[in-house]
């Protein structure tokens, strides 16, 4: 069963938003559910698309408007996992959330302590959770003072939130508070080295000040971090490719050439930051 996804905002830009759920069954015995309804919801907590996957089983959803999401897993109506989802960069049109649960001796299964992700989840409070989603929403509302008191509550109590750190030196780089929105960044690439949208807007940051020589190291990071995450993306298409049917191959070669080209144009985005380094006479 699937719902077509259905635009939630006037943005023009468009993602695709798939992965994984793989159920870790090896603690029980008995009967386990032979299928899982993964569910996506907008911030104003409508569903916007919905599939239904077997154990084990890989969900996909495209066309999805730019924005930030919750990713749901249910199991006969009852929620048992839930991942934030930003989808907001243009950077990025591609996003793979594969999710890792648990199946409990009492048939409860529970998300694991790891989330494997290319969009870098962060697994908050349910406090913490609410108070993100409305610091989203006014950011969103370019209610930057308001979006900052709010981040900086969930910063106070999980120091290890890079999502909060980067929204929250997001809203004070937007306020031009470049000191504060400095320090924040490096919150969050202390806590998450590997974070692209925090190297990225770091970056930015950088080059705004004019620290030309710290916005090229943290950028080449950002570039690192792409060149990782499109190398194992590939491996996977490649031996995908080695499967044996023409539509297999064909499928897979399709796959390949877009992914070259969503690399080149994030590589092609920062080389811009880095091209304005050098017009300014920063190298």
């Amino acid at each position: 069963m699937c719902l077509a996804v259905r635009p939630v905002c006037g943005q023009s830009s468009r993602h695709i938003l798939y992965g994984d759920v793989r159920v870790d069954e090896s603690k029980v015995n008995g009967t386990k559910p032979i299928s899982f309804d993964v569910l996506l919801y907008a911030e104003t907590g409508m569903v916007v698309a919905r599939q239904t996957i077997p154990s084990n089983g890989r969900y996909r959803f495209n066309d999805v408007p730019s924005g930030r999401y919750d990713l749901v897993v249910e199991v006969e109506t009852r929620e048992i996992a839930r991942v934030r989802v930003d989808l907001s960069s243009p950077l990025i049109t591609d996003l793979q959330q594969d999710l890792s649960l648990e199946w409990k001796p009492t048939g409860k299964p529970i998300s694991g302590a790891k989330v494997i992700s290319a969009a870098d989840a962060y697994q908050r409070s349910p406090a913490n959770e609410a108070l993100f989603d409305r610091a989203g929403e006014a950011l969103d509302n370019k209610r930057y003072h308001q979006a900052a008191e709010l981040l900086r509550r969930i910063v106070d109590s999980d120091r290890k939130d890079f999502q909060a750190w980067t929204e929250l030196a997001n809203a004070h780089f937007l306020q031009k508070d470049f000191a504060d929105a400095e320090n924040e960044y490096l919150h969050a690439i202390d806590s998450h080295p590997g974070f692209f949208h925090a190297l990225f807007n770091f970056g930015r940051l950088e080059i705004t000040i004019k620290n030309y020589d710290v916005a090229i190291e943290a950028l080449a990071k950002a570039v690192n971090r792409i060149a990782a995450t499109f190398l194992g993306a590939t491996m996977s298409i490649v031996i995908a490719g080695l499967f044996p049917g023409e539509r297999v191959g064909m499928l897979a070669g399709i796959l390949f050439a877009r992914m070259v080209c969503e690399f080149v144009l994030m590589v092609f985005r920062i080389n811009e930051h880095l091209a304005a380094i050098r017009n300014r006479g920063g190298l």
